[in-house]
Order: C-alpha cells, then sequence, then structure tokens
C-alpha cells in the first residue's frame, strides 16, 4: 500500500502563484512535487487534482507529457485506456469497464498477480482513430473489445477451466 502524502497545501500554493493559465499551474504543481519529494506519488496527484479542483485524469495526462518522474509502480506492463473527450464520444469508457472486468481491477489498481497495472489517461494523442489504449509502450488505435480482449489475454494469464466437476 503507498504512503499517504504529506500535507502539500502551502508547496502548491506556492508553486501556483506566478501563473493564471490552468495548464502551466498543474505542470507548476507537478515539478514543485518533484523537486520537493524526488517523484510524484499517486497520493501526489490526488492531492494535486484536489488542490486544482481538477479531474485526476487530467492530472495524470499532463504529468505523463511533462515527464514528471513518477513512483515506480510493482507492475510488469502498464495498460492505458484513453478516457479523453473524443475518445470518450468513441466509446472509450465502455472500452474501460470491459478491461476492469477482464483484468478483475479498478482504474489506478493492480492485478492481483501483480501483472497488469490498468490506468485512465487523459489522451494519448491519436483522437482521430480512437478509442485508444496502450500497453507499455505500444500505442493500439481505434481498439475495440475485440482487440481489447486479445491485448489482455497477452499480458494476463489465462483464466483456468473446469472441464471436469471433480478437479
Amino acid at each position: 500500500m503507498a504512503a499517504p502524502a504529506p500535507d502539500l497545501t502551502a508547496l502548491l500554493t506556492r508553486a501556483t502563484r506566478l501563473t493564471s493559465n490552468p495548464t502551466a499551474a498543474l505542470v507548476a504543481m507537478l515539478r514543485a512535487v518533484e523537486d520537493e519529494l524526488g517523484e510524484v506519488s499517486d497520493a501526489s496527484l490526488s492531492a494535486i487534482a484536489a488542490h486544482a479542483q481538477a479531474p485526476l485524469a487530467e492530472v495524470r495526462g499532463i504529468a505523463r507529457r511533462a515527464g514528471v518522474r513518477r513512483a515506480k509502480v510493482n507492475a510488469e506492463h502498464q495498460l492505458a485506456v484513453c478516457v479523453g473527450a473524443t475518445c470518450s464520444l468513441r466509446g472509450s469508457e465502455a472500452l474501460l469497464r470491459h478491461a476492469e472486468g477482464l483484468l478483475g481491477v479498478a482504474a489506478g489498481q493492480v492485478t492481483a498477480d501483480g501483472r497488469v497495472l490498468l490506468e485512465e489517461s487523459a489522451c494519448l494523442g491519436l483522437c482521430d482513430f480512437g478509442p485508444n489504449v496502450r500497453l507499455d509502450d505500444e500505442l493500439l488505435e481505434g481498439a475495440g473489445r475485440r482487440r481489447l480482449e486479445r491485448v489482455v489475454a497477452r499480458v494476463s494469464p489465462p483464466k483456468r477451466r473446469r472441464f471436469w466437476p471433480f478437479g
């Protein structure tokens, strides 16, 4: 379990004094936390989102695009489903729910075997081809349920089927 973030209110307030641009303010807060703590944990991301009154998915997306050093997650693979505006219009929310069902975890969690971290992404940068999914460093555009199932099968062991009622 991740350690709770320290009280970052004063640090976040100082970081945002010099800008009125919401995106620049988020980047400033992310950089301030990174400088202070060495990395940005999930708890810190949540604190930044609450302080900025911004959606957590947006803060995560900006952190990813800004190259902020994130706390390491103990998972072999990261599966991100874009939930940005364009991808959402094309069914990414349903795709994310399907991924949650396939993996047995909610977005932001790691599977029990530690193999896959399922994440929401604010934008994967392929808006014209959505809904989009990223598995580790591989971007998959125009993903549907079947393609998602094939991707999940590559990184998650198949569920054991019982063919005999006594074993």
